[in-house]
């Protein structure tokens, strides 16, 4: 969305942005759907799902831009948000940097709370961490195995 307060413009995320008083907020502007079509074409590439591929159609974005990526995860930080912020649980998070970022639950604490739990499953909105957890045992997992499988679990 676009923000301004005292003559100040900028974009920002809607869903991690606090609201203040005097704070104007505008959702559909030329540069926001300019931003939205790159980002669109961007989730496409990582996770042709069809609520994506529907607003990509809305918004005229097409994934022949990007080259494809193998994860579907489109590292929304919806899971890692939820169980830290919501849950206190802090037992998934970000590992690496760049196009090295990825999600993965962290053994110490999922292998006690994760398999009763498994609550952020249904936000991810590519469903990618229910298919790849689905089966897994959190018991007796170690850090190298989070971290050798590449992928959220």
């Amino acid at each position: 969305v676009e923000i301004s307060k005292n003559n100040r413009k900028r974009l920002v995320t809607a869903c991690v942005y606090l609201v203040e008083d005097g704070l104007v907020v505008k959702t559909e502007t030329p540069q926001i759907n300019t931003y939205r079509k790159t980002l669109l074409e961007l989730m496409l590439a990582s996770s042709p799902s069809k609520t994506i591929l529907d607003m990509a159609r809305q918004y005229g974005a097409s994934k022949s831009r990007f080259e494809a990526e193998r994860s579907n995860c489109i590292l929304c930080g919806q899971c890692v948000r939820y169980c830290n912020e919501i849950k206190k649980a802090n037992a998934i998070g970000f590992v690496g940097r760049g196009i090295e970022r990825r999600v993965v639950f962290l053994p110490e604490i999922a292998s006690t709370v994760c398999a009763s739990c498994r609550e952020c499953f249904s936000l991810c909105p590519t469903g990618k961490l229910a298919s790849e957890t689905d089966g897994v045992s959190f018991d007796g997992l170690t850090l190298e195995d989070f971290l050798n499988t590449g992928h959220c679990v």
